[in-house]
């Protein structure tokens, strides 16, 4: 399944904002007082100031011949969670 679009809530605009622009290096196509859009592939991703917190996880695909380079990448940029 391919999202063309995905909406979600959040109680720290600026905090996801910083994170998906500035440290993993999205793409911001729209803003708002109150939302801000990221173009991630084919899908547009809009986070939108929210009182209620919410909880959810979602991913994004990355090819299993990519991995290793993607966490080298990201390593360079947060924190990576390590799994057993």
């Amino acid at each position: 399944m391919k999202i063309r679009l995905l909406s979600l809530p959040t109680t720290n605009l600026v905090a996801q904002k910083e994170f998906y622009c500035e440290t993993v290096g999205f793409d911001l196509v729209e803003e708002s007082v109150t939302a801000f859009t990221l173009k991630i592939g084919w899908s547009m991703l809009t986070f939108y100031q929210n009182a209620e917190e919410h909880h959810y996880h979602f991913c994004f695909l990355i090819p299993s011949n990519k991995l290793n380079e993607s966490l080298i990448w990201m390593q360079k940029r947060t924190e990576i969670v390590e799994v057993e």
